[in-house]
């Protein structure tokens, strides 16, 4: 939000990642609450055993771990099967979520930018599914080398890309475009965003233990709180619903207003006299001299 004075130039204040984005996007969720908790149980629900359904056929046709592996020898538990089906289950895995994305972020930035939702919108996958999976790939890869690097660059790749399936969703651009505008926003908001991520992923967590019933709503928080984050970044036509400052305009002969007896906005006439008349002096006083006739 910024506030701009009158003759004044506007100043936008640069965004963060900010904490209070759960609580608003808890509000949200909770507007829609019926059409969040079938979407998540039957988009996310649908989509998550889709892929342990693929990884496991993949373990079943190329072959999984070694079961009797070499003694002294702990990379022998690893087959050639097993890395041809674990790349196999991680690349389509990676394009489920990415249709996965494109349903619940979109769904999420619509009711982000004041629109009504209905659960067919979860079902939309959008124009830009090829930019969302092409990124989606991308940032699996480069999150896996970060972590195969070492697990600290991995998790840095992983908050750092937080925003490019919403960039790719939304603004329509793909692959490195949305890589690179999302690490541009996020690289000074590092840690806040660890912070939120913990956040979320612990109560993902806890929800998981009634028998994985909380997942119906804290699955659409996670999505919604990136939402907004990503709103707070990207909103710079200010078409999403945001925090708006609730103070009248002053009426328009508070500024602008012509001087007195000009004929100008808000021009004030002396009684007796014509727009744009000069009015006459006042009387002198008593005991003072009118004027001087030399």
């Amino acid at each position: 939000m910024s506030y701009v004075g009158y003759g004044q130039s506007p100043y936008i204040q640069e965004p963060k990642v900010r904490f209070d984005a759960i609580g608003e996007a808890w509000t949200l969720v909770r507007e829609k609450m019926g059409v969040w908790a079938v979407a998540a149980l039957v988009v996310g629900g649908g989509g998550t055993l889709l892929n342990y359904g693929i990884s496991f056929a993949a373990q079943a046709i190329f072959g999984g771990v070694n079961p009797n592996p070499t003694p002294g020898n702990p990379m022998s538990v690893f087959t050639p099967g097993y890395f041809l089906s674990l790349t196999i289950s991680s690349i389509t895995g990676m394009v489920i979520n990415a249709f996965l994305a494109s349903s619940l972020f979109g769904l999420a930035l619509k009711q982000v930018r004041g629109q009504e939702i209905e659960l067919a919108d979860a079902f939309k996958f959008g124009s830009n599914i090829g930019n969302v999976i092409v990124t989606n790939l991308l940032v699996g890869l480069l999150t896996t080398v970060g972590f195969v690097l070492c697990y600290i660059p991995g998790i840095i790749v992983a908050l750092a890309m937080t925003l490019a399936a919403p960039i790719a969703i939304d603004k329509g651009v793909g692959g490195p475009e949305a890589v690179s505008q999302s690490w541009q926003k996020m690289k000074g908001n590092l840690l806040m965003m660890f912070g939120i991520v913990i956040v979320l992923s612990l109560l993902v967590l806890v929800s998981m233990i009634p028998l994985g019933l909380g997942l119906l709503v804290t699955v659409p928080l996670y999505i919604m709180t990136i939402a907004i984050i990503y709103r707070d970044f990207f909103d710079n036509e200010m078409t999403m619903r945001g925090p708006t400052l609730d103070m009248p305009l002053p009426p328009s002969s508070a500024y602008g207003a012509g001087a007195p007896g000009t004929g100008g906005a808000g021009q004030y006439n002396a009684p007796g006299t014509t727009p744009g008349q000069t009015p006459p002096p006042p009387p002198a006083a008593p005991g003072q001299m009118a004027g001087l006739d030399m």
